[in-house]
């Protein structure tokens, strides 16, 4: 079933003109009100845009750092690595080196058991006196070598 509108009837124009203004009013309060919301929109759409530049190049940015980043992470690795087989070589040569201190640290254990033998055997004890004469008669000889070469 049809709607029926109910039929509008001739008006006084007092009452016309009352409506009219009426609805005038109520079209420039309308227009009033979306142009206050196209400026906010258009506000917003700026706001938007700004903040879309902000962050497309502080992404630009936080991406160049991570390259930085990326690299640096690789020359450390590089470092590290490198100082690892330094510490392995310098490991190596500790080892070649402890290995000669023993072998020499035995070498002078064996000499100085060998100077205890010298010293405590029968001949050194009896060429001492000779020995301490010698050493007594050095100076003396020196100097008599000296005064002949001046002549």
């Amino acid at each position: 079933m049809l709607s029926t509108s109910p039929v509008p009837q001739p008006a006084d124009p007092a009452h016309m003109e009352q409506a009219l203004e009426s609805e005038t009013q109520r079209r420039i309060q309308l227009k009033r009100q979306m142009e206050l919301q196209r400026q906010a929109f258009s506000e917003e759409l700026e706001r938007r845009a700004s903040l879309d530049q902000r962050l497309t190049t502080e992404k630009e940015s936080l991406h160049d750092a991570l390259a930085r980043a990326h690299a640096e992470t690789h020359r450390l690795e590089l470092e590290l690595a490198d100082r690892k087989d330094r510490i392995s070589a310098l490991e190596q040569d500790l080892t070649g080196r402890t290995e000669q201190i023993s072998a020499l640290e035995c070498r002078i254990f064996v000499l100085e058991q060998k100077i205890v033998d010298l010293r405590s055997s029968t001949s050194w004890r009896v060429t001492g006196p000779l020995r301490r004469l010698a050493r007594l008669l050095r100076p003396a000889a020196r100097h008599a070598v000296r005064g002949e070469g001046r002549s």
